[in-house]
């Protein structure tokens, strides 16, 4: 694992995209017609009322909750997460999609391109500031742990899904920025598969394929 880097991300964008290329991502591109990129290269997507839940599920593999989530953009709210001092790029802010769930307390809902210590799933207490909401603390842990990749310059998603078999099947997801050198932040779901997933990122560094970095290692609390 080399030095860490920072890519700003500020706009919406789903974990794991469909591939263009399988069929059934394929009729889900034709009949949304909103799967696009955003300005800074996330996937983006935006749902016309008739595509149904199973849909989503079925091409994206989520749960029922998180497809529900993805067709009622009400539900999701954005929190600010100062990070001026956690890089040297000059970011000073990452707002981070999270879920409402009660009083000051919501939900983390995608992977951080430039926060440390927080992943999906962790509960958050936030507090408004400015007229936005902003970060105040951890609530409670989700059990996720966050490892964000970096490609070499010049190669393209293609490049990366070469070397995603092994994570996938460790039970991983991605979310995926593009630029000069495209950024994956990559979400382990599972603590058990922790050590398996450090072993695959850290061979494919050594071999130059990538570069990587722990944003956030989730660690049980002692019994």
């Amino acid at each position: 694992m080399k030095g860490g880097y920072c890519y700003l991300a500020s706009e919406p964008h789903f974990r794991h995209p469909p591939a263009a290329s399988t069929e059934a991502g394929s009729i889900l591109f034709n009949e949304l017609n909103g799967v696009t990129k955003c300005s800074q290269g996330f996937f983006s997507l935006k749902l016309p009322c008739f595509v149904s839940i199973n849909a989503i599920r079925n091409v994206w593999g989520m749960s029922e909750q998180a497809a529900r989530t993805m067709t009622d953009s009400n539900k999701l709210l954005k929190i600010a997460f100062p990070i001026a001092d956690q890089n040297d790029a000059g970011f000073e802010i990452e707002r981070l999609w999270a879920i409402h769930l009660n009083d000051d307390i919501y939900t983390i809902d995608n992977s951080p391109y430039q926060v440390y210590g927080i992943s999906v799933g962790d509960r958050v207490f936030a507090e408004r500031k400015n007229g936005e909401l902003v970060f105040a603390g951890v609530a409670e842990r989700g059990r996720h742990s966050t490892y964000r990749v970096k490609l070499p310059v010049g190669c393209d998603h293609i490049y990366f899904l070469r070397c995603w078999k092994e994570l996938d099947q460790l039970g991983c997801t991605y979310e995926g920025a593009s630029g000069e050198r495209r950024l994956y932040s990559i979400d382990v779901p599972e603590p058990e598969r922790i050590a398996d997933v450090y072993r695959v990122l850290q061979e494919y560094e050594d071999l130059n394929v990538w570069e990587f970095e722990e944003a956030h290692h989730y660690r049980p609390d002692p019994k």
